[in-house]
């Protein structure tokens, strides 16, 4: 072969590869990857409502354990004044027992006194009996015969017998005194002992109730740990439903272009015009989502925000508008629904794709239109509720990007 036959074969080939189409995919392939991204957008919505699902049973037990831990404090609470109380019972007993003890010792001092001085009394009248011995009872023999008259024996006589009488009543009376301090001392023990027992009972309730009150802390931690356990669920699976409403809307935003994209190739294909599937375009004029009513924002869009469901400072990235219940909720503008069912914490929810925002309508007490429907701005799509996470009715009202992040959307409400 020649050169000059190798240059034209070459010249041919080249000529044949750069005039021969590329092959494109054609409508129906095209239709089936439609067809095929609305079935994962599908999937997605299915798994979504699987998650928010276990979200919502997951919300149940943490409000159960949150309810425990509250009727736990109320427990503690109350263990704590009981404490309180019997220890001041305690400090009581421990002030009456030291009064006693000081009773105790003026009385044993007052005893010993009056043992002391009813000896003394004792060894004056052995003194006088022991004089009396000696002298044969010549001392009072003597005063009496030294009488000079009767009468003066008479008298002698009285004194002598008065002497005597008023000894023994002496003695006498400090033996009842002495009696009378040892019946109060044994009155006085047996208090002590009753008080002391007293004590010691209030301080074995002390003990009692303080144990109880270990326990029931202990037990409080422990439903404490499982409530942050259960958070830190719920926030991964809340993590997981939002990470696939982003991935269901992408679906629908591929799905959409791709029918657009099937459609032209169909037009192509046929070459005749085709009516092609209506499209979210981004501009479009703004309705009043209340239907023109202007009701009261009741709660702004905020970063950091004191839940009323839980107590906790969490973002509130939308607004919250004080609708009548039962009243009506209109689109914001032209948009296809990209969702229209339950949603964890939402309640009834419908999100409207608009081409250039999403918006999300939420706690609704029912639901007008169906997903995949094509809305017209103004158009009734719910009606005003309080369901899900809520504390009454009211409009839980959203806009989002086109990534799904979240806008504030008060210069949207008009």
């Amino acid at each position: 072969m020649n050169n000059r036959l190798k240059t034209f074969i070459c010249t041919i080939l080249c000529v044949v590869t750069l005039t021969t189409p590329v092959l494109a995919e054609t409508s129906t392939e095209l239709q089936n990857k439609a067809d095929q991204l609305v079935e994962d957008a599908n999937s997605a919505k299915k798994e979504a409502e699987t998650k928010q699902q276990e979200i919502n049973e997951d919300k149940g037990k943490l409000t159960e354990l949150q309810s425990n831990m509250n009727k736990m404090l109320q427990e503690i609470k109350s263990l704590d004044e009981d404490i309180t109380k019997a220890q001041g019972e305690v400090n009581k007993l421990q002030e009456k027992l030291q009064d006693l003890n000081n009773q105790s010792v003026t009385l044993e001092a007052d005893i010993k006194k009056m043992q002391e001085d009813l000896e003394k009394s004792k060894e004056k009248m052995k003194e006088r009996l022991k004089f009396l011995y000696k002298n044969q009872g010549n001392g009072y023999i003597d005063i009496l015969f030294g009488s000079s008259s009767l009468s003066e024996l008479i008298s002698r006589l009285n004194f002598i017998g008065r002497i005597a009488s008023h000894d023994q009543a002496m003695v006498d009376d400090l033996k009842k005194k002495e009696n009378k301090l040892n019946d109060s001392l044994n009155e006085l023990q047996k208090v002590k002992s009753d008080v002391e027992a007293s004590k010691k009972e209030n301080e074995a309730k002390t003990a009692k109730l303080e144990r109880a009150k270990g326990e029931k802390n202990k037990l409080y931690a422990q439903i404490e740990g499982q409530a942050e356990v259960q958070q830190a669920l719920i926030a991964q699976q809340e993590s997981e439903v939002n990470s696939l409403m982003q991935k269901i809307i992408q679906k629908n935003n591929e799905a959409k272009q791709a029918n657009v994209d099937a459609d032209n190739k169909r037009k192509e294909e046929q070459n005749s015009v085709i009516t092609p599937t209506p499209e979210v375009t981004p501009t479009g004029k703004l309705f009043s989502i209340t239907g023109g009513v202007r009701y009261p924002i009741t709660s702004r869009y905020e970063l950091k925000r004191e839940s009323p469901i839980s107590g906790n400072i969490e973002p509130h990235e939308a607004i919250d508008i004080g609708a009548k219940e039962g009243s009506g909720v209109y689109a914001l503008k032209d948009g296809v629904v990209i969702y229209s069912g339950v949603m964890t914490g939402y309640g009834n929810v419908v999100m409207i794709d608009h081409g250039d925002i999403i918006t999300l309508y939420a706690h609704n007490a029912s639901l007008v239109v169906q997903e995949g429907e094509n809305v017209k701005g103004g158009e009734l799509i719910s009606y005003v509720g309080n369901t899900g996470w809520s504390t009454g009715p009211h409009i839980h009202f959203e806009v989002r990007d086109m990534n799904n992040k979240k806008m504030d959307p008060t210069n949207y409400y008009i």
